[in-house]
């Protein structure tokens, strides 16, 4: 009787972390960008396996990674090539091979829905990319180290400007956020824009309007125009005229 409950227990207590894998691994779609770009999965999907692992379909990361892949159906495996980088995974092993060293993983990967489906981690690493998990919006942000540079030098210059804003410092909001300059980051910042809100809306939402057209003032081309940037839930006006490709105050 005993080793009945004992076994009834166990049997419970598998069937309940089944139905929390179902609930939890599957039901929720897991979205992933690499450089910015939503990967688009048409068949089998993202998921979290049961080592709490996300895996995903080699053939469509490794697109966007920039690699090429081969199934070697006689050893049941893939191959990845990415620059002087090659991969090699077989199904079921915790395992792989990267420039023939072997490198130990905490989950296999396995075929799905006739996909191969790989640790995610482990294969944008393999590409030198940096992986960040967001848990607010279920997503995976796969960066190469020449974005991430740039995002960097990015989140350093708004920190910049938003101080000199606060400060109501002219000179050094001139000298970091030019109408021009602006037009630079908009598109970056656009790109990141779901990723990135806080730092994306100053841009994206940033208004230059001109209320001049060009005229020639003393023999000099003038133009005048007014940029609006919200920061801090405040939205700074600020006039400026162009006076042969330097630009300067009106008011702030």
């Amino acid at each position: 009787m005993k080793k009945k409950l004992i076994m009834l227990i166990i049997g419970m207590a598998q069937l309940f972390n089944l139905i929390f894998f179902v609930t939890y691994g599957y039901a929720k779609e897991i979205t992933v960008y690499v450089d910015g770009d939503r990967v688009n999965f048409p068949d089998s999907k993202p998921y979290i396996n049961e080592d709490n692992r996300t895996m995903v379909p080699i053939r469509f990361i490794s697109e966007h990674l920039g690699s090429n892949v081969n199934w070697n159906e006689k050893s049941n495996a893939v191959e990845i090539n990415y620059k002087n980088t090659k991969i090699y995974l077989e199904i079921g092993k915790k395992y792989a091979l990267v420039n023939n060293l072997t490198i130990s993983l905490d989950t296999n990967a396995v075929i799905n829905d006739n996909r191969t489906m790989v640790p995610l981690r482990f294969i944008a690493e393999s590409h030198d990319t940096i992986v960040d998990w967001i848990p607010e919006t279920y997503s995976v942000v796969i960066t190469s180290k020449e974005l991430l540079k740039e995002q960097i030098e990015v989140k350093e210059t708004i920190s910049v400007l938003q101080k000199s804003l606060h400060d109501r410092d002219i000179e050094k909001t001139m000298n970091l956020f030019t109408p021009e300059k602006m037009e630079h980051y908009r598109p970056f910042f656009e790109k990141y824009r779901e990723l990135m809100p806080d730092m994306a809306k100053p841009f994206s939402e940033a208004k230059l309007t001109f209320v001049t057209s060009d005229k020639i003032i003393n023999q000099e081309i003038v133009k005048s125009g007014e940029l609006a940037l919200p920061f801090d839930s405040k939205v700074f006006h600020i006039k400026m005229i162009k006076i042969n490709n330097q630009w300067f105050f009106e008011s702030f």
